[in-house]
């Protein structure tokens, strides 16, 4: 009897140590680069769970930034897209970090918490000056009010254009 506990405790050991999960990240740090003011951006990146167990996890990040998903679960040897947005609100270079928690496996067998942290970049600079496009603007203004009122004026007169010679 004695060793039929002792063989019991070692399969219920095995089956434990077998029965993991792994979780990961792809490499490098999420850089979005120069935005423009109101501009958004979206970059993507995987969790991977290497282990052999289904995990779930869930997401956590900063104010300026939306993920999605928010959470949800990762097959055995599978992957997550998490895609990344920012958004360029204010001038400046910003920089945070996105967390991805791993909760637990969905079968109850190994319980961890582990937490990823992915690093993001991006510089928000001023719109681009604008004044170009404005004084380009204002001179197609002033020829389509002068076209517009020299047609307006010829009709006035008869159609009939008269030219008359300086003395």
């Amino acid at each position: 009897m004695r060793y039929k506990n002792l063989i019991l405790v070692g399969l219920v050991f095995v089956a434990v140590s077998t029965a993991f999960a792994d979780f990961g990240q792809s490499a490098g740090a999420l850089d979005f680069g120069k935005l423009q003011i109101g501009e958004n951006k979206t970059l993507s990146y995987f969790l991977i769970n290497t282990g052999n167990e289904t995990l779930q996890f869930e997401m956590i990040y900063p104010n300026n930034t939306m993920v999605a998903p928010e959470n949800g679960t990762i097959k055995a040897r599978g992957q997550q897209l998490i895609n990344v947005t920012v958004i360029a609100n204010e001038v400046g270079d910003f920089n945070g970090v996105i967390k991805a928690k791993a909760i637990e496996n969905l079968t109850g067998t190994v319980v961890f918490n582990v937490e990823l942290d992915k690093n993001f970049n991006y510089i928000v600079e001023k719109e681009k000056s604008s004044g170009d496009t404005h004084n380009i603007c204002y001179i197609l203004a002033i020829a389509i009010f002068l076209i517009s009122f020299e047609i307006y004026y010829h009709k006035l007169k008869g159609g009939k254009k008269i030219w008359k010679r300086g003395k």
